[in-house]
């Protein structure tokens, strides 16, 4: 019946080959990785031959002693060569310097499966604690094994201290913290004590590997392994696995021993597959929140980056209106006569420089708007005042450049009711000259019919032509910034598609409604403006 040291030790394999597993499924494989899990193997090994050495026969004694130290050894230059590229590749690590790590272990393991100068001979005992006796060059496989293990401790204390970044320097820790508590345990009950025959603790070793590779996994993992969920799910299957061996072993017929086994291969598999799972869900979770918060900083940067733009486009725009006003003031005082008789050629030049002043004016105009808007610096000065009024002495104002395109315009209104809106008068006058001038432009040839009614405590304005009209697929877009139809520069090159964005800003601040409808190209468009009434 097996002992419950050498029961230990297949757990402490299990638990480890577990956490092997697990560094492979956590994360993509790279070099780093796969030196990793060549230490893990070497460690396994280690704890397998020392099961091996206290249930083996005389006859095979001897060789698993030789794979028990050998092991051993191979776990020292591993971790060394591991050392050399995590957290990441050390920038001093040479093939030259790799492949004297690898002589130096050709040759102990030539000493210790062709010589006897480091294992004379093992000798099995009838108390489970079997013997080794060591040869004339054992001392120098010690200091061999302290002196790997104490370079590598060097260097990672090396890597702490150089780590750019808590991340690098937490797994460095972990991994030094894992490795010198087994190191700690394992050099005097597995090479010192067994040196002066003192076999009693020389399993006690193996069993601390577990402190080893577990802290290991955890650096190498970034941390994933702490998981609940992965954790919760790990640490059950383990159980699991442990108590199906467990009963394999102690099974006292072949037939029920055959059944634990298989139970146990299935229960290993299904394991594997499920922590494979969860931890692949988790690797997607935390790749979401990547990106949820690369996303999130994006976004933050964005609005920096708008309201900057917002800032400039503010700044340009104040800077531009006083230039423009006094090239559109002294363009008036010249067509006016102010500075004498002009001739009509020149007349001519400065009325064209004088509307294109004029048109650049309401351009800066709009870019104002849209950067108080964005910047919530837009004021309003409300007041109560009569919109057909204002309706009426906007038409009269414009009515020399809607005559001047040859375009009828008429108003239509009750005259019994009466219009009185809580409003800023400036503000609405803006948004209806804006609309009645678009007209104008997009209108070549017909009519404009003006219209203001009261309806259900509301007054509504509407603004009809027999201009291009709207595409279906422009309409929904056609109060956006920047928005205009893809044809609309043929009738009117200056527009920007800000003049609605503004508007509809703007009614909406006084809690109205602004929108317009069209049958189509060429059937012309109408638009219309909800206030609440006073």
């Amino acid at each position: 019946m097996t002992d419950y040291i050498t029961l230990s030790l297949i757990i402490t394999a299990i638990i480890e080959s577990a956490l092997g597993v697990m560094v492979l499924f956590a994360e993509d494989p790279t070099h780093r990785t796969r030196l990793y899990s060549i230490n893990i193997l070497t460690i396994l090994t280690w704890v397998g031959s020392m099961i091996f050495f206290r249930t083996t026969d005389q006859a095979h004694i001897y060789l698993w002693t030789q794979i028990l130290y050998m092991s051993a050894s191979l776990i020292a230059s591993s971790f060394l060569h591991f050392t050399y590229f995590f957290p990441t590749k050390d920038k001093l690590v040479t093939k030259k310097k790799l492949l004297i790590i690898f002589l130096i272990n050709l040759l102990l393991g030539f000493l210790l499966f062709f010589t006897n100068t480091i294992i004379k001979e093992a000798t099995v005992t009838n108390n489970i604690q079997n013997t080794i006796e060591f040869g004339s060059l054992y001392f120098l496989y010690v200091l061999y094994i302290l002196g790997f293990f104490l370079y590598s401790f060097y260097r990672l204390y090396i890597r702490y201290k150089t780590s750019e970044t808590p991340l690098e320097k937490r797994q460095a820790y972990y991994l030094f913290l894992g490795y010198s508590l087994s190191g700690y345990i394992s050099f005097p009950t597995n090479l010192l004590l067994p040196w002066v025959h003192i076999f009693a603790l020389n399993w006690a070793g193996q069993i601390s590997t577990i402190l080893m590779v577990a802290f290991a996994t955890y650096a190498v993992v970034k941390h994933q392994l702490f998981n609940i969920k992965a954790i919760a799910v790990e640490f059950s299957i383990g159980a699991l696995w442990i108590f199906v061996l467990i009963r394999t072993i102690i099974s006292t017929s072949n037939t029920d021993r055959l059944i634990n086994g298989g139970l146990f291969l299935l229960t290993i598999i299904v394991g594997v597959l499920l922590i494979r799972g969860v931890l692949q869900e988790v690797r997607s979770r935390e790749r979401i929140e990547g990106l949820a918060k690369d996303l999130e900083e994006a976004n933050k940067r964005l609005q920096e980056l708008d309201q900057q733009k917002s800032e400039f486009v503010s700044l340009a725009s104040h800077q531009l209106r006083g230039p423009l006003t006094a090239i559109k003031g002294y363009a008036s005082l010249i067509l006016e006569g102010d500075f004498g008789e002009v001739p009509p050629t020149i007349k001519e030049a400065v009325d064209k420089i004088f509307k294109s002043t004029q048109a650049l004016v309401i351009l800066v105009g709009d870019y104002l708007d849209v950067s108080r808007i964005e910047q919530g610096r837009m004021k309003y000065d409300f007041s109560t005042f009569n919109l057909k009024e204002l309706v009426a002495s906007i038409i009269e104002e414009l009515r020399p450049n809607i005559a001047a395109a040859k375009l009828d315009i008429t108003f239509d209104f009750n005259v019994h009711d009466d219009y009185n809106v809580n409003a800023d008068q400036g503000k609405i006058k803006q948004v209806i000259s804006n609309l009645i001038d678009n007209s104008t432009k997009y209108t070549p040839k017909g009519w404009i019919k003006v219209a203001i009614e009261k309806k259900d405590g509301n007054i509504l304005i509407s603004i009809k032509d027999t201009g291009v009209g709207i595409r279906p697929d422009v309409l929904p877009r056609l109060f956006e910034k920047f928005t205009r139809a893809p044809d609309a520069s043929k009738t009117n090159i200056m527009g920007t598609g800000l003049g609605l964005y503004v508007a509809k800003k703007m009614i909406e601040a006084h809690n109205g409604k602004i929108w317009a409808e069209s049958e189509g190209p060429d059937r012309g468009s109408s638009f219309f403006i909800q206030l609440k009434a006073e």
